[in-house]
């Protein structure tokens, strides 16, 4: 059953929801974090306008934070966290890694233009 309020479907998909890894992050960082894990899966939204809006996040971290190297790091420690977990996160793991450095790898190419 889909509880749009408390478990919505486009966050709970994974094994371990949303909210539990982009509470532990920053503003900026959980934002980055829940849209590249519900790219494409809200209805309504799509996937590309979820992963504008993650490196939307991460140029203002980028920019006005702590640099790309800040980035990187957030982004390693959330893959360890989903490692620590007793769930099996492999997918979650794998599909975050995998969008948060096409993430990463735009951001610093737009950076660097």
């Amino acid at each position: 059953m889909n509880d749009s309020v408390n478990h919505p479907a486009h966050y709970a998909r994974w094994p371990v929801e949303v909210i539990n890894l982009t509470e532990r992050e920053t503003f900026l960082i959980g934002n980055i974090l829940k849209y590249a894990l519900r790219a494409g899966l809200k209805d309504g939204a799509t996937y590309g306008e979820d992963m504008a809006k993650a490196r939307w996040y991460a140029r203002r971290h980028a920019n006005n934070v702590a640099g790309l190297d800040s980035l990187r790091a957030h982004f390693a420690d959330a893959a360890a966290y989903l490692a620590t977990r007793q769930e099996d996160t492999t997918e979650m793991r794998e599909y975050l890694q995998d969008q948060l450095t096409a993430i990463h790898d735009q951001v610093e190419k737009e950076l660097r233009e």
